[in-house]
């Protein structure tokens, strides 16, 4: 990915889900340099390829960030990523969905993941939204976040499943 540019990481994204959409596929990784990612409006980003590792070079400097138009807040509306793949692991991220809750006219609902997928690892990324930052809509799903920052203030963790929370300030 292209440092700082929002669009080469959504192709390399799109890419990937294409070649990974066999669940028997090999790993394939995803390299984001320190930069900030503005996706402006874009939401429901797709990761449905299996077997991918999206990694920031860090915590700190590698920041992804949306901010989807008011009219369209709510729960599978206004999310910044949509996984449905299985075996996805993310590292050294900042997610940031910057809906304006404020002037949305509703309850702020705008997801950070929604995480239709399954076997999902998180290390060392922070999510930040108002409301259902982290939503599991996979009841049967199986998810693992170590050493995590997840921020909300309304229902910020929500949904089913088996999901594990190490070391991750909530």
């Amino acid at each position: 990915v292209k440092a700082g540019d929002a669009g080469s990481l959504l192709d390399v994204i799109d890419v990937v889900n294409g070649k990974n959409a066999s669940k028997d596929a090999p790993r394939a990784f995803i390299f984001v340099p320190n930069g900030i990612y503005d996706l402006d409006a874009t939401v429901k980003t797709t990761i449905s390829g299996h077997n991918i590792s999206l990694i920031g070079e860090s915590m700190d400097g590698t920041i992804i960030v949306t901010t989807p138009d008011k009219s369209i807040e709510g729960l599978g509306k206004a999310d910044m990523f949509d996984i449905s793949g299985t075996n996805l692991y993310m590292q050294d991220l900042t997610l940031k969905n910057a809906l304006d809750y404020y002037s949305a006219g509703s309850a702020g609902r705008a997801a950070v993941i929604q995480d239709a997928g399954n076997r999902t690892i998180g290390k060392n990324v922070r999510m930040l939204s108002y409301q259902d930052t982290y939503y599991s809509s996979n009841s049967n799903q199986q998810a693992y976040w170590e050493n995590c920052d997840i921020h909300g203030t309304v229902d910020f963790i929500c949904g089913g499943g088996d999901i594990r929370f190490q070391n991750t300030t909530l």
